[in-house]
């Protein structure tokens, strides 16, 4: 069970240091941060900048379903894959319920799948660096439930493994039963 553990805390770690990087990333701050207002030939630096980042990072962790940024900026263009709006439907979401109050913290959530799509972790943090009290967007990212469970195949055979977030709520388990 302990090298279980270990695997697992290895992997949300590395997670983490993906969610971490994105969060101190200077130009992802100032791109999702730029008045686009009037010329609108601006925003094709940005999403340059914001493809070449986020595809780089999906391609190197095959194991991220997805990655989104919703974004404060009134002004920003939208793509609606990685660039999404902050708005009051995104508010009433357990994502931004579970990190409007964490100054940047990482918080892990489970979330109903759709029926055609896999399982996954969700990863939430909300992007206020630089501006804490002014955050600027929330970053998700949806982590394959059965990467995860990957980890602990060998070992859970006979056993009853969970996953668990900080507060001891139970985010998943290999039988859905017992959640």
């Amino acid at each position: 069970i302990s090298q279980i553990n270990s695997n697992l805390e290895s992997k949300l770690d590395a997670y983490g240091k993906i969610s971490t990087t994105l969060y101190l990333d200077d130009t992802l701050r100032a791109y999702l941060s730029q008045d686009y207002l009037g010329d609108n030939s601006r925003f094709v630096d940005a999403y340059a900048y914001f493809n070449n980042t986020i595809n780089n990072i999906l391609t190197t962790n095959p194991d991220i379903h997805a990655l989104t940024l919703y974004v404060t900026n009134e002004t920003i263009p939208l793509d609606n894959i990685y660039i999404r709006r902050l708005d009051a439907a995104f508010r009433q979401s357990p994502e931004y319920e579970a990190v409007k109050q964490t100054y940047g913290n990482i918080r892990f959530l489970s979330k109903q799948p759709a029926p055609d799509a896999p399982a996954t972790l969700t990863l939430t943090r909300l992007l206020n660096y630089d501006s804490l009290n002014y955050p600027y967007g929330v970053l998700t990212m949806d982590i394959l439930e059965s990467d995860i469970f990957s980890l602990m195949e060998k070992e859970s055979n006979d056993k009853s493994i969970f996953v668990v977030d900080q507060d001891g709520v139970i985010l998943s388990a290999k039988d859905k039963s017992m959640l």
